[in-house]
């Protein structure tokens, strides 16, 4: 008996016998359409799509509605979990092994009656319930399809992935610097900037920047060769603007960096390094008649 004839099995007992379309609530929120087939064994047993059985333990589920056109749409569907209405021949037909030439019926370890089930335990007063059919199938291994039981093993996947104890969460954050010029602008001694982690290792801000006299605006990228949170070398690129000294003389630019950052505490670093500014605009007089000059920058940095 091949997975098709099983199929066609327990289409004709479900045409015969159930008749019902149904939905499952369950206590977790979950909901399940399809053809109600029976109980076994304080399970309720579904037909799902014409091709697959579901289970679910009648512990876990809060309602059964009818869920067919017509007026009983939504009304309670009767059941009763304390009577067997099929049969495990029915639910689970013996299959042609290709190994043995032998018919063999394949049960889940829930409805073998060979299997000793565990006893019921007690924590903190609450009464553990049974699992849901898909935490159930995830660690028993076992895929239900029309035509019987297989033992196929399915992957698991971890929904609760934890980030990197040194990711700080998606949102901005404020930051200061105080030094020798800057990574993120030169021509500057206190920055104030909002900042973006992206990932560990990468970071985006915005900002302004001023010296003694005169300030500008900056927007740039920085990216980090290792966590940020140790240390490591860095490539940053930003865009400035601003006006300087009481001649208010502009300078505009791109200005790449390369630099290291070495971690004093959890939200404070030491930045050191060395960019070049590619001048867009300029009329201050000490780079006159220049496209660009060097700018190392050694500064100390805060975050909020």
């Amino acid at each position: 008996m091949n997975k098709y004839s099983t199929l066609l099995f327990v289409m004709i007992f479900s045409f015969l016998f159930g008749d019902a379309n149904v939905q499952i609530r369950l206590q977790n929120g979950q909901k399940a359409n399809g053809e109600f087939i029976g109980t076994y064994m304080n399970h309720v047993h579904i037909l799902v799509g014409g091709e697959i059985i579901w289970w679910w333990s009648c512990d876990d589920i809060v309602s059964i509605t009818n869920f067919s056109e017509g007026l009983n749409s939504g009304r309670g569907f009767n059941y009763d979990c304390s009577i067997n209405t099929v049969t495990a021949d029915i639910l689970f037909p013996p299959e042609l092994d290709p190994m043995t030439g032998e018919m063999t019926q394949m049960l889940p370890d829930v409805f073998n009656p060979d299997i000793p089930k565990p006893t019921a335990k007690v924590e903190d007063g609450l009464k553990l319930i049974n699992k849901t059919p898909k935490q159930m199938k995830e660690e028993m291994g076992i895929k239900v399809e029309a035509g019987g039981v297989s033992t196929e093993p399915h992957p698991k996947v971890n929904s609760e992935e934890k980030l990197p104890a040194s990711k700080l969460p998606y949102t901005w954050s404020m930051g200061m610097s105080f030094g020798f010029q800057s990574e993120k602008t030169p021509v500057s001694f206190f920055n104030m900037y909002y900042l973006f982690r992206l990932n560990e290792h990468q970071e985006i801000f915005t900002g302004v920047g001023t010296i003694m006299f005169g300030g500008g605006l900056f927007t740039g990228y920085k990216h980090y060769l290792n966590d940020f949170s140790k240390p490591s070398p860095y490539m940053s690129i930003s865009y400035h603007g601003g006006a300087y000294y009481d001649t208010g003389a502009e300078l505009t630019g791109i200005f790449p960096s390369l630099g290291f950052s070495l971690p004093i505490s959890k939200n404070s670093f030491l930045n050191f390094g060395i960019g070049y500014v590619f001048m867009q605009k300029n009329t201050m007089n000490d780079f006159r008649g220049k496209k660009g000059f060097v700018a190392p920058f050694l500064n100390y940095e805060m975050l909020k």
